[in-house]
Order: structure tokens, then sequence, then C-alpha cells
């Protein structure tokens, strides 16, 4: 018994390193990778074994129908031979909840009102009630800007490597260093 389990085990061993080489022969015979699917040396390429090797799935006649009348053209090769390639990702993790036709929906599922008339809005006031009624209209005026008017300075990145000697410069206006005249901002 003991004779025949080795031969066994031994035949074993010899169909697993047949499967091995059926394997990796039949990877050399396509070239698969995200940007390139093509068989060796020109042949045809077997889209049964891309199927099996990478869980896709066949694609039926009407849906290939169905997109070619959609878009007016003829669909990909792939689509149709058949083959979809599906990247196992739900593509929902990667977009937040607000994108969603769900929330499109729950978001206009009340009635909006219509607006009425200006005659009959209410008058708001901060705090004083007789602002209203007084007949004086609220003012709202845009924040105040701390940006000056005009076109911005320019002011350019310089690299330090360059291997220029700085100048010191002097403004005969006000005879302080760093600016020249044209530039000086002290007052007349």
């Amino acid at each position: 018994m003991d004779g025949g389990g080795v031969a066994g085990g031994g035949g074993n061993a010899m169909e697993v390193d047949k499967k091995e080489e059926i394997a990796s022969e039949s990877s050399e015979e396509q070239v698969v990778n995200p940007w390139e699917v093509s068989a060796k040396d020109g042949g045809k390429i077997d889209y049964d074994k891309l199927i099996d090797q990478f869980g896709c799935q066949r694609l039926d006649e009407s849906l290939i129908d169905r997109v070619e009348r959609l878009t007016s053209r003829q669909p990909h090769v792939f689509l149709r031979r058949g083959v979809f390639f599906a990247h196992r990702q739900n593509v929902h993790r990667f977009t937040e909840s607000c994108f969603t036709v769900a929330t499109y929906r729950k978001t206009y599922s009340q009635t909006i009102h219509p607006i009425p008339d200006k005659s009959l809005w209410r008058e708001m006031s901060e705090g004083d009630p007789d602002v209203g009624r007084a007949g004086l209209d609220v003012v709202i005026n845009p924040p105040k800007s701390l940006r000056p008017a005009g076109r911005p300075r320019k002011r350019r990145a310089r690299a330090e490597d360059r291997g220029r000697v700085k100048r010191v410069v002097h403004c005969s206006r006000c005879n302080q260093t760093g600016h020249f005249r044209t530039t000086c901002a002290a007052p007349i």
C-alpha cells in the first residue's frame, strides 16, 4: 500500500507540474494589463480565459443593442464580444452622499411654495419693531475690504541661487533704502 501511495503521490506531483506549465504558457499567450489586452504574436484573444481569469461577466445582446442605440455608434470591441470587466470596487465609496439621485429626490420631494406679492411681505428689523412701521429702509452695505484699489503689484519669486549681488537702492524723495522714487509711498 505504501508503494501504491508513493507512486500515486508522484503522479499527482507530475500533474501539478503540468498544470503549472500550462498556466505559465497560457499567461504568456496573452498580455493583459489595464492599458492593453493583446494576444501573443498578433493571434486571437481568448475571451473565455479572460472571463475566468478576472471574474468578469458576459453581456447579452439586448444590452449591447441598447448601448448602440443610446450612443448612435458601435460599442467598443470588448462590448461587442460580450465581455465586461468589473473592477470589483463599489463606486459609491468614492462619492459623497449629496451627489446621489436619492438625495436629489429627497431634497425636492417637499412642495416649494411661491413667494407672495411684495405687499404681503413682513418687514424685518434688527430688534427694533418700529423700523418697519416708520418706513425706514434697512440698508445692508457690503463688507469693508482691506485691499487697496487698483492693480496689485507683481511679486515675482526670484531664485536665490542666481549668483547676483543685490544692490542697495536709495529713494531720492525720502532718502530711505529699499525702494526707488517711483515706488515711494511716503507723503509728498
